[in-house]
């Protein structure tokens, strides 16, 4: 999980995502605003344990994701940075 600024959203880093995972056939990658999910809030072992359960339920479940690749990926960045 990565934490950054929207401004450090650019070309570089996805340079560098293509770069750690350049053996990987596929990609899933989640983009939101950390407010939106109460990530700087504190939390109990138990209550993290929960959260990072069930969002790793979902993900095999196929629940809250989006599947895109890497071409769309580059397009919609790079339509960003315009």
């Amino acid at each position: 999980m990565f934490f950054l600024k929207p401004e450090e959203l650019n070309a570089d880093f996805i340079a560098l995502i293509k770069k750690l995972f350049k053996n990987s056939r596929q990609l899933q990658i989640s983009i939101a605003a950390s407010e939106e999910f109460g990530l700087l809030e504190k939390e109990s072992r138990e209550k993290y344990s929960e959260r990072i359960s069930k969002a790793a339920a979902d993900m095999d479940a196929g629940k809250n994701t989006v599947t895109i690749d890497e071409e769309e990926l580059d397009n919609m960045v790079l339509s960003k940075l315009k």
